[in-house]
């Protein structure tokens, strides 16, 4: 795959990850968000390989990294509304809140980055 393809692949990948974080910010569309991380996770998990030694690999490995982080904390969060519905509610939405700035920092960044042609490592 050319590098022009891999980097408007890139951008769509950040773009859907900042509309998904935002979706998965709502507690009742959050299952939404996390089978939209799950897809975008797939795509990124398949460009890795083609973008091997390009400045996008490092950029597909942070969409995986956010989705895992996203999927975990929201995961986390319910089950600790199942266990205990105060405890859990006050926790779970510190961890959500804390899953939520890290994913958009690390969204933002992506993109500050991608939009310069650098990596994300740089």
């Amino acid at each position: 795959m050319k590098e022009h393809e891999l980097g408007r692949v890139a951008w769509i990948l950040y773009w859907g990850y900042w509309i998904l974080t935002l979706i998965a910010a709502i507690p009742l569309l959050s299952w939404l968000g996390i089978l939209g991380y799950i897809a975008l996770v797939v795509v990124a998990l398949m460009k890795i390989g083609e973008a091997a030694d390009t400045i996008y690999e490092s950029h597909f490995r942070n969409y995986v990294l956010v989705a895992v982080v996203g999927v975990v904390g929201s995961l986390v969060f319910v089950f600790l509304l199942v266990v205990s519905i105060d405890v859990g509610l006050s926790v779970g939405i510190i961890i959500i809140v804390g899953v939520l700035a890290w994913s958009v920092y690390r969204i933002v960044k992506g993109m500050l980055r991608l939009n310069s042609g650098r990596s994300y490592s740089d």
